[in-house]
């Protein structure tokens, strides 16, 4: 579950969300329309460390920019 975690905080997901829904109100039904990558299980845990990361606030003030820079780097194994 934190990988959707990670996911629905993203500003790509923000970003997708209101231009899908029109809305800044979040419906289930919603949520369950939104296009999660299937993720492996070895990379589901690196992603979810990564959220741990953030939660943890690990990161400090750049969690944000860290966040991204993690991300980006593992987009290769994300697949749609």
């Amino acid at each position: 579950m934190k990988y959707i975690l990670g996911f629905l905080n993203s500003k790509l997901f923000n970003y997708y969300f209101k231009k899908k829904f029109n809305s800044i109100k979040i419906l289930r039904g919603d949520i369950e329309q939104l296009p999660f990558p299937k993720l492996h299980e070895s990379e589901k845990k690196k992603f979810e460390d990564i959220v741990d990361g953030i939660i943890d606030n690990q990161f400090g003030n750049n969690c944000c920019s860290n966040f991204n820079f993690k991300i980006n780097k593992h987009e290769p194994f994300i697949h749609y």
